[in-house]
């Protein structure tokens, strides 16, 4: 992570850790984006693990 300003306490990842993050994120529950994005659609999750990484990786998934 790069700092925002010398001033701040602010730091703002890369494109490259926030895909690293999603890839952790999507490994821990043996899921794929597409598979999890699939459950949301049905608000049928397959685990509680499966339900929260659903609102940590969708938002920033849908960034490009």
């Amino acid at each position: 992570m790069t700092p925002v300003s010398n001033d701040a306490d602010v730091q703002v990842a890369t494109a490259e850790e926030i895909d690293t993050a999603i890839k952790r994120t999507l490994d821990e529950t043996g899921l794929s984006f597409t598979e999890l994005k699939s459950q949301a659609a049905s608000g049928r999750f397959t685990s509680d693990r499966a339900r929260r990484a659903w609102f940590v990786v969708a938002p920033v998934a849908r960034r490009g």
